[in-house]
C-alpha cells in the first residue's frame, strides 16, 4: 500500500540543516529588505538564516537564505524503483543524519565549553566516518554525474558492463542503491563488511568506501586567530587536497586523467570548526619512529601535499601506548578490534594560512555551485584576497578556456564581491589554452622525435619507469640511506644515458606533477603536462651535448620543483640569524648549488668551456676574495662568481648559436632556475668594510 505522501514533491537537502544552522543567525527583517525568496517562501521573524554568497544572477549578491531553502534540491532522493514509498531514502539518510547530529552536537558543546578535546566509542567513529562518506557521495556533484541517461564519465563501459549485468536501467538506480546499501551497512569489528559491501553495489564505489573508511583518520581543527573563520560551500564534501595528474593527449587536445590522490577532505562543522579527514601516508611524528612505517610513508614518486605541516595528530586510543621506539600495544591487547575501545581526540589549533588554504581548496572547486555560506563579512573578506591573490604557479585558478570559461566567470565575480566589501585586491589567475599546449607538446615531441602514432606507448613506458623506481625504493628498505641514494642516482642516470629523450621529458613532467600536485580539484587539470622551463631546454637542444640533454631536463625540473616549493627564494634572499633564518639559509644553499651542480658541467660546450675557463681564473685570482660570502665555502664562492661571470656574456657566448627569442628564454631559465646566481653584482668586502 503506497504511503500517503508517496507522491508528493519535496525539498532534499545534500547538507543537513542541523550543519546550516551552525553557520546562522536569526532572522530580523527590515522595512527596506528584499529578497527574491520572500515571494515564495513563507519567513518569521527568528527563523534561521544563512548569510550567502549568490552566484546565480550575472551580478554576484551577497544575500541571506532560509536554512530550509539551501543546498538542497526538489526530490533529489527519489527512490522512482520504490512504488510504495517514493522518499524512502530521503528518510533512511534522515536516520544516520540524526546519529550523527548527536554526535557532532556533543563535540560542538565539548569545543565551545573550552574543553581540549573529547572521546568517543568505535562505533560512534564508525558512524561519523560513513556519513562523512555519505555526505561526499550523496552530494549534488554525484547527483548530476548518474543522474542522466548518457553517463560520460571514464568509466562508463565498466559502469554499463555493471548494468547490463545486474540489470539496471539507469546510472541514477545504481547510485541509490549504493547509497541505500552504505547505510544499511553494519561496520563488524571481524570486517565481514568489505566483502559484503563489494558483493552488493558498483565495485569502484565500495573500494572507495573500504579506502575512506580505513585509509584516513577523523582530526578537528579550530582558527587560533579569532578573526578568522571557515566557509562552507555547495560541494564542501567532494572537495579534496592532493594531486590531480593528468597528461595531455595531443590527438584530442583533452587531457586524460592518469592518477589522483586524497590527502586531506573537509567537513566544515562551524565557522569555528573543521572536521579533517587526513590520509595515513602523510607522516606522523609518533609511527615514523617505527622505521618501516617511515619507509612506506616517504617513497620518492609520492605527492606532495600542501597542507602536509598541519599541525593535526591521529586521536590517541584506549589499546595503545606510545614509547620511545614507537606505538605499542597496552600488555592486555592482542591487536583485535573492540566494540569499548575508546578514541580520545582534541581540538587542534592551527594558524591563519593553514585556515586560508583551506578555504582556498573550498574556493577552487566551488565555481560550478551556486552559492557560498559564510558566518563574518570581515572573515569573508579576508578569504577571498587571501585566494584571489595567489600567485599564478601555485595550482590554483588555472584557466583553460580562452571564452566564456565558467571558472573565469566565477573568479570575476569573487572579484566583485571582495570589491564590494572594501577590498582593492585584483585577481591573479593562470591561463593556458588547450590549443597551445597541444601545439607546443607536439612541436617538443617532434624536437624529440616523438609523434602522435607512439604518444600512448611512450607514457605506457613512463608509467612503468615510475613503477620502477618505487619498487626499488621498496627493495632497499633497510639499506643505508647514503647506499639507496646512490642507487637512486644510478638509476636516473640509467633513465637519462638510455631512455629515449621524449621518455624522459614526460617522466620528468610527471614527478614535477607528483611531487607539487594540484591542491585539489574536482575536475580535470594540467598539472602533469603544463609547460615548464625544461621545454625551453628542449628548443634549445640543439647546442646541448645528446649524451646531457636527458640530465638536463631532469637537472631543470628539479630545480623548478624547487623554486615552486620556495617562491622567491634566491642566493641574493636575506635571512634572520635565528632558528628560522638558519632553516631559511639551509633552503638557500641547498637550491643555489645541491640540485643542478655546476655550470661547469651544464652539458652546453660553449658554456662549459667559457666557465671553466672562468672559474679557474677566479681561482688564481682569487677574485672570490673580494666578493667572499662568509656563510659559503670556497667552491661555492668560485661557483656563483662564475655563474655571474657567464650570465653577463650569454648573449656573445651564444649569439652565433640560437635564435635571439630563444637566447633570452634560455638565460632566463639557467640563471633564474637551473643554476641561480646573484640579482647584481655582489658587495665585496671590501664595500662591507667601508659600510
Amino acid at each position: 500500500m503506497a504511503s500517503s505522501n508517496s507522491g508528493q514533491t519535496q525539498y532534499h537537502h545534500f547538507i543537513p540543516q542541523f550543519i546550516l544552522k551552525n553557520f546562522s543567525h536569526k532572522y530580523n527583517p527590515s522595512k527596506s529588505a528584499h529578497q527574491k525568496w520572500k515571494k515564495k517562501i513563507r519567513i518569521r521573524r527568528g527563523d534561521p538564516m544563512l548569510h550567502v554568497v549568490d552566484f546565480q544572477d550575472e551580478a554576484p549578491q551577497l544575500s541571506e537564505s532560509p536554512v530550509k531553502r539551501t543546498f538542497g534540491f526538489m526530490d533529489m532522493y527519489r527512490d522512482a524503483t520504490n512504488a510504495s514509498d517514493y522518499n524512502i531514502l530521503e528518510k533512511e539518510l534522515s536516520k544516520l543524519e540524526n546519529q550523527a547530529a548527536r554526535l557532532i552536537s556533543n563535540i560542538k558543546d565539548a569545543f565551545e565549553s573550552g574543553a581540549i578535546g573529547f572521546s568517543m566509542l568505535r562505533q560512534q567513529r564508525d558512524i561519523l566516518r560513513k556519513f562523512l562518506f555519505v555526505m561526499k557521495y550523496r552530494g549534488p556533484d554525484f547527483y548530476r554525474r548518474f543522474n542522466t541517461e548518457k553517463y560520460t564519465k571514464d568509466d562508463a563501459d565498466q559502469l554499463k558492463k555493471y548494468m547490463d549485468e545486474k540489470g539496471y536501467q539507469n546510472p541514477v538506480d545504481v547510485w541509490v542503491k549504493s547509497i541505500r546499501t552504505i547505510l544499511d551497512l553494519t561496520i563488524d569489528l571481524e570486517g565481514r563488511w568489505k566483502q559484503e559491501l563489494l558483493s552488493k553495489i558498483y565495485p569502484d564505489d565500495a573500494y572507495w568506501f573500504i579506502m575512506h573508511m580505513e585509509a584516513y583518520y577523523l582530526a578537528f581543527c579550530t582558527p587560533d586567530d579569532p578573526s578568522v573563520e571557515f566557509i562552507l560551500t555547495e560541494n564542501c564534501y567532494n572537495a579534496y587536497e592532493g594531486p590531480n595528474s593528468t597528461v595531455l593527449n595531443p590527438t584530442t587536445g583533452k587531457h586524460d586523467v592518469i592518477s589522483w590522490t586524497s590527502y586531506h577532505e573537509f567537513s566544515p562543522l562551524t565557522p569555528r570548526l573543521m572536521l579533517v579527514l587526513r590520509s595515513l601516508m602523510l607522516p606522523n611524528d609518533e609511527e615514523d619512529r617505527d622505521e618501516e612505517i617511515k619507509t612506506w610513508r616517504s617513497h620518492p614518486d609520492s605527492a606532495g601535499s600542501i597542507l602536509q605541516d598541519l599541525p593535526l595528530k591521529k586521536p590517541r586510543n584506549s589499546y595503545t601506548q606510545v614509547l620511545p621506539q614507537g606505538v605499542q600495544l597496552l600488555p592486555d591487547e592482542d591487536g583485535s578490534r573492540r566494540s569499548y575501545h575508546q578514541f580520545t581526540f582534541s581540538f587542534f589549533r592551527i594558524n591563519a594560512d593553514h585556515i586560508q588554504q583551506i578555504n582556498s581548496i573550498l574556493l577552487e572547486n566551488a565555481y560550478i555551485t551556486s552559492a557560498i555560506v559564510f558566518s563574518s563579512k570581515l572573515a569573508l573578506k579576508m578569504s577571498l584576497e587571501y585566494y584571489l591573490r595567489l600567485p599564478k604557479n601555485c595550482g590554483f585558478k588555472v584557466i583553460h578556456r580562452q571564452e566564456n570559461s565558467p571558472q573565469l566567470v566565477y573568479l570575476k565575480k569573487l572579484e566583485s564581491v571582495v570589491r564590494s566589501l572594501g577590498s582593492d585586491v585584483t585577481l591573479v589567475f593562470c591561463r593556458q589554452s588547450f590549443t597551445q599546449s597541444r601545439e607546443t607538446t607536439l612541436l617538443v615531441l617532434t624536437e624529440l622525435g616523438g609523434s602522435r602514432n607512439n604518444i600512448f606507448k611512450d607514457l605506457d613506458q613512463v608509467r612503468r619507469m615510475r613503477y620502477l623506481r618505487i619498487k626499488i625504493d621498496v627493495h632497499t628498505r633497510g639499506v643505508p640511506e647514503r647506499i639507496r641514494q646512490r642507487i637512486r642516482d644510478d638509476l636516473r642516470d640509467l633513465f637519462c644515458q638510455n631512455v629515449p629523450t621524449r621518455r624522459v621529458w614526460y617522466y620528468t613532467k610527471s614527478l614535477r606533477a607528483m611531487s607539487l600536485g594540484s591542491p585539489g580539484r574536482l575536475h580535470e587539470t594540467s598539472a602533469e603536462m603544463i609547460e615548464g622551463p625544461e621545454d625551453v631546454i628542449v628548443k634549445a637542444s640543439a647546442i646541448v651535448r645528446p649524451e646531457c640533454l636527458g640530465l638536463l631536463l631532469y637537472r631543470t625540473v628539479m630545480q623548478d620543483i624547487e623554486h615552486r616549493r620556495n617562491p622567491g627564494l634566491n642566493p641574493s634572499s636575506d635571512f634572520a640569524l635565528d632558528s628560522a633564518g638558519a632553516e631559511r639559509y639551509a633552503k638557500i644553499r641547498h637550491l643555489t648549488f645541491f640540485v643542478a651542480g655546476s655550470i661547469r658541467d651544464c652539458g652546453i660546450k660553449p658554456i662549459q668551456d667559457f666557465a671553466r675557463v672562468t672559474s679557474h681564473m677566479i681561482q688564481e685570482t682569487k677574485l672570490y676574495e673580494i666578493h667572499r660570502n662568509r656563510m659559503w665555502s670556497l667552491d661555492e664562492n668560485i661557483e656563483i662568481l662564475t655563474r655571474f661571470s657567464v650570465r653577463g656574456d650569454i648573449s656573445s657566448i651564444l649569439s652565433t648559436e640560437l635564435p635571439a627569442d630563444v637566447l633570452d628564454e634560455l638565460k632566463d631559465v639557467l640563471f633564474n632556475i637551473l643554476y641561480p646566481t646573484y640579482e647584481e653584482r655582489p658587495k665585496s668586502v671590501l664595500d662591507s668594510e667601508v659600510d
